[in-house]
């Protein structure tokens, strides 16, 4: 008896967890948009915060655990809506805003470059594959022409896997690329907005 009360109470659960619903898009609207700009708000006590402090003068590299916050916040924001970065809690220098804004924007260019060059690697593979497709696809029709040789049957496993690979770079990992491009795109054209007082 207690068993079959278990189940019905987890058949009960399964129903509810169903049916649960939640305003996804009310809540990036009230907890990002403002002026129709998309806002993330980092609260930082210095720059330490930001930068990292192993970073040595003019090399500076910018802090893990706060792009981190970043790209946690920007994950839930639309890819075609602007973004602005508020720097808050803490009065910065204008050297140290300076720093600041070359380190963020350097960040996120250089994810805009990486997933250029994927693009370009992920070309340059789709090409390569496409040519061993057309010439295992002639190689094909000749020997199904002209002999019965046991190749014939290789040839076709390799115009298969070159198709299916093909069809899987050019298409579906290509489309994810140009939506990683994308997200980069929008990161690194970021604006950068410093507030001295904390925001409550």
């Amino acid at each position: 008896m207690p068993l079959f009360r278990k189940t019905e109470k987890t058949l009960e659960n399964l129903s509810r967890f169903k049916k649960a619903k939640f305003n996804y898009q009310k809540f990036v609207k009230h907890y990002y948009m403002e002026n129709d700009e998309a806002y993330i708000t980092a609260k930082v006590q210095s720059i330490d915060d930001i930068v990292s402090r192993y970073s040595v003068k003019d090399y500076e590299w910018i802090n893990e655990e706060f792009t981190s916050y970043i790209d946690n916040c920007a994950y839930h924001i639309p890819v075609e809506e602007a973004i602005v970065l508020e720097i808050t809690g803490r009065k910065f220098t204008d050297s140290e805003k300076e720093i600041i804004q070359r380190v963020i924007k350097e960040h996120y260019g250089l994810a805009l470059g990486e997933t250029d060059f994927s693009l370009r690697v992920n070309s340059r593979r789709a090409l390569v594959l496409f040519l061993w497709s057309i010439v295992t696809a002639i190689i094909f029709f000749l020997l199904y022409t002209y002999t019965n040789s046991i190749l014939l049957e290789l040839i076709v496993v390799g115009l298969w896997f070159f198709t299916w690979e093909l069809g899987s770079v050019a298409w579906i990992n290509r489309a994810d690329l140009k939506n990683e491009k994308l997200e980069a795109g929008q990161l690194s054209s970021l604006r950068i907005k410093f507030t001295d007082e904390v925001e409550e």
